[in-house]
């Protein structure tokens, strides 16, 4: 017996609702205090099962994940609140690197590919290069807050560190002013000097080596995650923030909660491998 926060769509939250209260019909009447609140509970789930959305409890469900409701509402453009800041981050954090270089080289289009694949198709190539330009030369957003700041999470901002180091060695190579760049850009993420190195230092030997990493802890890793061995680093993010919500220990039920905080430290291990932070 007892209560948990269910969160998805309608349908999967209904059908969710209805097996919790036929379990309460059946075996509830064997727990304590002795099935007395069984066919309360069992009534109440029959209600959720069928309720409208309610905004107000998902807005409070998701604040005790760590989720902000704004930032999963979809915009005009398909696009959530959190979809949103992270491109425009990326777009300016990128634009720091291949600004000096300029439109048409080998940097310029590596990172509009990048901003296009983690848009998940909301922006083309030409969109892409578009939100480059405009936010390469934007330091501040609306608010005066620096584009780097909108960063909150430290596996994202990791994750930028490294998707601007590949950017840089687009064209072969990454020379010095590129490296000071992306020093500084570090600082401004709020990485620790350890941090800039170990990420630095593990995607220039996967560049070096002429390949992806191949390895038995590499390929165990991508099956954590459900991936395949040419995954791109917006499928690598895109699948762990997918199962962190799934398996967030904080949204399972009480008898799933030890083994949803074993799958979750699996997933957020798997993450940091493949992004260079481990």
């Amino acid at each position: 017996m007892g209560s948990y926060t269910v969160i998805g769509c309608g349908s999967c939250v209904g059908s969710a609702a209805r097996a919790e209260s036929l379990r309460n019909f059946l075996l509830g009447w064997w727990t304590f205090p002795w099935g007395f609140l069984a066919p309360f509970y069992a009534i109440q789930n029959l209600l959720n099962s069928s309720s409208r959305p309610n905004r107000e409890k998902l807005a409070s469900a998701l604040i005790s994940a760590g989720v902000n409701i704004e930032d999963i509402t979809v915009d005009a453009s398909g696009m959530t609140g959190m979809e949103r800041r992270f491109l425009e981050a990326l777009a300016r954090i990128l634009g720091q690197v291949v600004l000096t270089k300029g439109k048409g080289t080998p940097e310029w289009r590596a990172a509009e590919e990048t901003i296009a694949g983690f848009s998940e198709g909301k922006l083309g190539r030409a969109e892409a290069s578009t939100w480059l330009d405009r936010f390469s030369k934007a330091e501040f957003d609306p608010s005066g807050r620096p584009f780097e700041e909108r960063v909150g999470d430290h596996r994202d901002r990791v994750m930028l560190l490294r998707l601007v180091i590949e950017v840089a060695m687009a064209d072969g190579t990454i020379d010095p002013s590129e490296k000071q760049a992306i020093s500084l850009l570090a600082t401004r993420l709020r990485l620790s000097p350890q941090e800039f190195n170990r990420v630095f230092n593990a995607a220039e030997q996967e560049h070096s080596a002429g390949r992806r990493q191949n390895d038995q802890e590499r390929a165990q890793a991508l099956r954590i995650l459900g991936l395949g061995e040419n995954a791109s680093h917006a499928d690598i993010r895109n699948a762990y923030r997918q199962l962190m919500v799934k398996h967030h220990p904080d949204l399972a039920p009480p008898d799933e909660r030890e083994d949803a905080t074993r799958r979750a430290a699996q997933i957020n291990h798997a993450y940091d491998l493949l992004v260079g932070s481990k």
